[in-house]
């Protein structure tokens, strides 16, 4: 899967396909061949031997075409099991390993996680080398851990180059005037640290993410676990003012969108585009109320929504529209929670049990920053060493 991975990321310079001798493009019919044969394989076998009833083959079996009511056909099952199989773990298995080369590179913030997990019982110690085993309800419970997943997920979001999306019909991006059917790459990396958006864009600080806490409160207050926050307006026929980020960072400081502005008719995934632009979906409240500024969007409430979080906000250095590790909208990533889900099990497991630290050929926290590449995922690019040692050892 890595080297499809990077084969993948080779193939969006569009020169490739006309170099077809370049090891770039030998590389991506290989290995794109060779996942094609394992999703064949898979799918053969999940037609021959039906899987359980309630595992992830059974479902995607049981999925009809909407509007039809009729069976997926072959095809698109072997592409939605490609899919799942290529950004099923890849991306989950990156944010662990940026969110252990944070916490292990900063020691204030180890120690109070270290200090929830242990308030549940889930951390080893000298005197519990055992720690508790963990349980559905501890993962609501360690709202610490999911501001340090959500701060490692703005700081490094695993598809950081961002989304592509189609306007819907001619409309006014700040300064830039956009026609219908134009695609618009909405960047990940560089909102996630817009000094615009974000109060110390670069610096890595879960306690914003804890709503109405102090930096050294106890973590037994209102936390920010959960989903995305509400990064692109409300969904269709929502009254729920519609603000997304690309209009936060185009518009002037302090400057509202005029009420006409069409800031968030920008609706259909690229995937969708054909030869006219999709049909404009239904449009909520005309109200605009964007102030490009984190105190303006902390000043705004975060209703919830529909496939939302309703994240309540109420740190300054906190943009509601500026957080998109999962994209936003109906074309958001469909395994979201189960990441989330994820994240936090393992984490808690890991940071309860081991300690981490960067071998010292890494370079320290500044060498695997820059080491950072995107290949189709963020990571490092030679990878991530650390050594462990159990917490029950003094």
């Amino acid at each position: 899967m890595r080297h499809l991975v990077v084969a993948m990321q080779a193939r969006n310079n569009p020169l490739n396909r006309w170099f077809p001798w370049r090891k770039a493009y030998r590389d991506l019919m290989y290995w794109g061949g060779r996942m094609s044969d394992l999703v064949v394989d898979l799918t053969a076998d999940m037609e021959a031997r039906p899987p359980p009833p309630h595992s992830l083959g059974a479902h995607m079996l049981a999925c009809s075409m909407h509007g039809t009511g009729l069976p997926l056909e072959r095809l698109q099952v072997m592409t939605e099991l490609g899919v799942l199989w290529g950004a099923g773990f890849e991306t989950t298995a990156h944010t662990i390993c940026w969110t252990l080369l944070l916490v292990a590179s900063h020691p204030a913030v180890e120690a109070r996680l270290l200090g929830e997990l242990a308030s549940l019982g889930l951390s080893a110690a000298p005197q519990q080398p055992q720690p508790a085993q963990l349980k559905w309800e501890h993962l609501a419970q360690l709202r610490y851990l999911s501001a340090v997943i959500n701060e490692s997920m703005r700081l490094y979001p695993v598809v950081s180059s961002g989304t592509i999306r189609i306007t819907h019909k001619p409309m006014q991006l700040g300064p830039y005037s956009l026609p219908a059917g134009q695609p618009v790459l909405i960047p990940f990396f560089s909102i996630h640290r817009s000094p615009s958006l974000w109060e110390d864009p670069d610096a890595f600080k879960p306690e914003r993410w804890l709503a109405g806490e102090a930096a050294a409160a106890d973590t037994a207050g209102a936390g920010a676990a959960g989903r995305t926050a509400d990064a692109a307006g409300a969904s269709s026929g929502s009254t729920e003012t519609q603000t997304t980020a690309a209009a936060a960072a185009a518009a002037p400081a302090g400057v509202a969108p005029e009420e006409d502005d069409d800031y968030v008719d920008v609706a259909a995934d690229i995937s969708a585009f054909k030869d006219q632009a999709p049909q404009q979906q239904q449009r909520g409240t005309k109200e605009r109320k964007v102030q490009p500024t984190a105190a303006g969007a902390a000043a705004q409430p975060a209703a919830a929504k529909p496939g939302g979080s309703g994240l309540e906000i109420k740190d300054p250095s906190v943009s509601r529209r500026g957080f998109l590790p999962f994209s936003e909208g109906s074309r958001s990533c469909v395994g979201q929670a189960l990441a989330l889900v994820e994240l936090k099990a393992v984490l808690a497991m890991l940071l309860g049990n081991f300690t981490f630290r960067l071998t010292p050929e890494m370079g320290g926290f500044a060498g695997v920053d820059e080491d950072a590449r995107q290949a189709i995922t963020l990571r490092p690019e030679h990878g991530l060493m650390m050594t462990l040692r159990h917490r029950s050892l003094a």
